[in-house]
């Protein structure tokens, strides 16, 4: 029964596709804008026909202007700088900094949940990164104590020549028999794995 070790090749994202047109941050502010038009080209031809005064007409559509453009602006802010927020605190979960969290996290409101979840994730990566430092802590401690060779070979990952290695662990490995027990070992790991192919 011969037991083949699956190689599997590392996962790649493909690359970012540059889009054509206007960036992301430009198209929110110009669908605003697009989206105020009519509305200001309604108020426009309105005034246009009002019977006021030449200086009160330019002083509304200052006005109109201002507010317009000021919407638009308050958009393009109320909806980019949170997601350069989102994009931070990801990265910053790629660098390995797991006690950065997002601000504004709202249940039912779509970048609050976005920011939940990151913060989500970033909790489970901190307690998982603990629960690892706590095991090689209690792992590196019981080595320590132990006065015998722990002997511990790799079944999946297997070096370039084919060959598996035993690796002797633990203070004993720097004792004299220490290295004939590991090639003592190692001539039984391969009999017995011999058996196995």
């Amino acid at each position: 029964m011969a037991t083949e070790i699956e190689q599997r090749a590392p996962i790649r994202s493909k690359p970012v596709m540059r889009r054509r047109g206007l960036p992301f941050q430009a198209r929110i502010v110009v669908l605003t804008l697009a989206g105020g038009f009519p509305a200001l080209l309604t108020a426009f031809l309105l005034l246009h026909d009002a019977p006021i005064a030449d200086s009160v007409h330019r002083l509304i559509v200052v006005l109109l202007v201002g507010a317009w453009v000021g919407f638009a602006i308050a958009v393009h802010k109320a909806t980019v700088e949170p997601l350069r927020s989102i994009a931070n605190l990801l990265e910053a979960l790629r660098g390995g900094d797991y006690a950065i969290r997002g601000r504004h996290a709202r249940k039912g409101d779509a970048l609050g949940d976005i920011v939940l979840e990151s913060n989500r994730l970033g909790a489970t990566l901190r307690s998982q990164r603990f629960e690892a430092l706590e095991a090689s802590a209690l792992l590196n401690k019981v080595l320590a104590e132990i006065d015998v060779a722990v002997f511990a070979f790799d079944r999946i990952v297997e070096p370039d020549d084919g060959e598996r290695r035993v690796v002797v662990l633990g203070e004993p490995r720097h004792h004299p028999l220490a290295t004939e027990a590991a090639r003592l070992a190692e001539s039984v790991v391969r009999r017995v794995l011999g058996r196995a192919a």
